[in-house]
Parts: C-alpha cells; sequence; structure tokens
C-alpha cells in the first residue's frame, strides 16, 4: 500500500505543478503584453514547452531542492505545512488545535480515503477518472487507427529525406502525420500541381516536423488521460495549440517570403475545404475541431500582419530565465511535498492537540 499511496502523492503533486505553471504562465503572457515580446510567438512556445518539461521534472527538482537545503540549512524544512504548524506555534493562527490538525490533515485523509474508497463520493470519483482514462485511451487509439488508415488509402508522390510526401482524396486540408520511423505529410487531390497554395502548404507542415510539434502533440495526447479533468491541463494545451500554428506561420512567412494576404487567403481556402468535407485541421493525432475553431482562425489571420514584429531574446537572458524558473519550480514543488518525519514542531502541535482533548473530556465528566 506504501507504494501505492507514493504514486498518488506524486500524481497529487503532478496537479498541484500544473495548476502553479498555469497561473505563473498566466503572469508571464500579461507580461510579455507589454513587450516586443507580444508578437514573438516562437519564443513563447519555446516558453510554454519549457514550462511544461519542468511539469514533469518536477519530482526531480523537488528531490534536488530537499537534498540541497539539507546540505546548506539541516534541520529546516522547504515543506509549507511545515511552515504554517511555526507559525500556529508562534501564535500567528487563531484556531482550536484539534480543528487546526484536522485542516492540516485534510490531505492525508483525502488521499486514505481514495486508497480505500472510504465513502460513496470517493468510490463515485474513482470510477469516473478510471472511466475518462480509459476513455481519452481509446479516443487516442481510435486516432491512430483513423491516422494509419488515411496514411495506407494516400498515394506517395515525392520523398525528402525522412518525409514522405502523399496526395489523398480522403482529405480536404494538409494534413502532418508520423509513424515510428517517417514523416507523412498528405496534400488533397483538389491542389494544383505547381500552385502557391501547395507551396504555402507545403512549407506550413515541414515546418511542424522541424519545430518537433508532431512529437510533442503526441506526447501531450498520451498525458491527457492522466489529467484530463485539470482545467490548467485543459488550458495550458489550448494555448499551446495556439502557439504551436502561430509559431508555424511565422516561421514560414520568415523563411519563405510569402506574403501575408497571401497566407491569409490560403487559410480561408483550407477552412472552406475543411468545411465543406466535415474535416478538421489537424496536426499528427489531434483535431482541432473544437468549437473555438472560428476564434483561433480570426486570432491566427490578425496575426499575420504582426509578424516579424516580435524581437529576439539574447543568449544571457535566456539563460536566466531558464534559472529563474528552474528555482521556483523546486521550490514550489519541494513545498507541497508532504512531511515524512516528525518534526519537534509537529511534536509539540501533537503534545497540544492531546492536552486540548484531555481538557474538553474533563469538561465532560
Amino acid at each position: 500500500m506504501t507504494g501505492i499511496r507514493d504514486v498518488v502523492e506524486v500524481y497529487i503533486n503532478l496537479n498541484l505543478t500544473l495548476l502553479f505553471a498555469f497561473a505563473l504562465w498566466c503572469l508571464l503572457r500579461a507580461g510579455l503584453g507589454r513587450t516586443r515580446l507580444r508578437h514573438a510567438y516562437g519564443v513563447q512556445l519555446r516558453a510554454m514547452k519549457l514550462f511544461l518539461v519542468f511539469v514533469a521534472l518536477s519530482p526531480v527538482l523537488s528531490f534536488l531542492a530537499t537534498r540541497m537545503q539539507e546540505m546548506v540549512a539541516p534541520g529546516q524544512s522547504l515543506v509549507l505545512s511545515d511552515f504554517v504548524v511555526a507559525a500556529y506555534l508562534r501564535g500567528d493562527i487563531q484556531i482550536s488545535a484539534v480543528e487546526f490538525e484536522r485542516l492540516l490533515n485534510l490531505r492525508a485523509g483525502w488521499t486514505e480515503g481514495a486508497l480505500t474508497l472510504a465513502t460513496p463520493v470517493f468510490t463515485v470519483l474513482a470510477v469516473a477518472l478510471f472511466g475518462g482514462l480509459i476513455g481519452f485511451v481509446l479516443r487516442f487509439g481510435l486516432r491512430a487507427i483513423r491516422v494509419r488508415s488515411m496514411l495506407r488509402a494516400s498515394h506517395l508522390i515525392k520523398r525528402i529525406g525522412r518525409i514522405d510526401v502523399r496526395m489523398s482524396q480522403t482529405v480536404h486540408v494538409p494534413v502532418a502525420a508520423r509513424g515510428l520511423t517517417r514523416y507523412h505529410v498528405v496534400l488533397p487531390y483538389e491542389f494544383e500541381a505547381t500552385g502557391l497554395d501547395r507551396q504555402m502548404a507545403l512549407a506550413h507542415e515541414l515546418q511542424h516536423f522541424r519545430n518537433r510539434d508532431l512529437e510533442w502533440e503526441i506526447g501531450l495526447e498520451m498525458l491527457r488521460p492522466l489529467f484530463f479533468w485539470n482545467p490548467a491541463f485543459v488550458l495550458l494545451k489550448r494555448q499551446f495549440d495556439k502557439l504551436r500554428e502561430l509559431s508555424c506561420d511565422e516561421a514560414v512567412l520568415a523563411r519563405r517570403g510569402f506574403q501575408p494576404l497571401d497566407y491569409a487567403l490560403c487559410l480561408l481556402r483550407f477552412c472552406e475545404r475543411a468545411v465543406l468535407g466535415r474535416q478538421g485541421l489537424n496536426v499528427g493525432l489531434v483535431a482541432q475541431g473544437r468549437l473555438s475553431a472560428r476564434r483561433d482562425l480570426a486570432q491566427r489571420l490578425l496575426s499575420l500582419g504582426t509578424m516579424g514584429a516580435g524581437g529576439r531574446v539574447g543568449f544571457l537572458p535566456a539563460v536566466g530565465f531558464a534559472g529563474v524558473l528552474t528555482v521556483g519550480f523546486a521550490l514550489f514543488a519541494a513545498s507541497i511535498q508532504t512531511h515524512k518525519d516528525w518534526t519537534h514542531d509537529r511534536l509539540m502541535l501533537s503534545t497540544v492537540v492531546n492536552l486540548e482533548r484531555l481538557e474538553a473530556i474533563n469538561k465532560g465528566f
């Protein structure tokens, strides 16, 4: 049971770290909105990827921060609940000791209840989480099967290194996908052999490969079954999807020299084909068929006129930003850990709680 409890604790901490990452991301976006980097979509996408990497590494960062603290300041603690206990013993928190201990142990009680399914509420939550996990795993599998079927129904027309360029009658807009060893761009047959739309579409999909967007998308979709209920994951993923496309548009316009107006008209023609063919715009295994697709398209079209106006981040500022994030995530991840040992403060709190309970019993008699 101890091993399972440790896994549950790590899962809870990862979800809390996701909430922290989303709050931090909102603050960063608000700050960037006041600088020349507000239109630097590639920079913003790399920053978001860094956030997600730190979330994934938060258990390791927590371990390293705790070990560093033990070396530098032995006897001290980074755990937030230890600071709260110390504040209570100083008299900064005015509440009965029994009630304070109950609030302090609330998370441990919920974890124990979830592990033992102590009440019908925990049983319903466990069934909902398990059902959601299975449902999203099946959805991911079905999308993988659809992509495989689409590739098998297409025809190879050109190879560019590890990339296969294909044509298909089953798609109405360009689609980027990947297999175990090769990448694929599937174009609809409606494209002219040497049309400008085809050049821009191919450049866009190839840019997704350069940015490693498919690997990121597949990785995030594989994590979705575990975090589908967490609003921070859903909102971060939505922001990631927008920045992925904006960053790709920005890079294509900069590298290829296409005109923003031509590119905008090309996007509109893609959407017209998608609507007529009832097909969502796809990247990898992820269909962008959300209700917000119209708003996302409008943002992409409006952003075409500002691309190239964003700046670049120098090496030293980037290293400094990464360093600050490392320290911030490490301290947060360490602070939300559950306490492992009985510290002096916790022993004192336990004594006060026992005395308070004895006093209540004596009053009862």
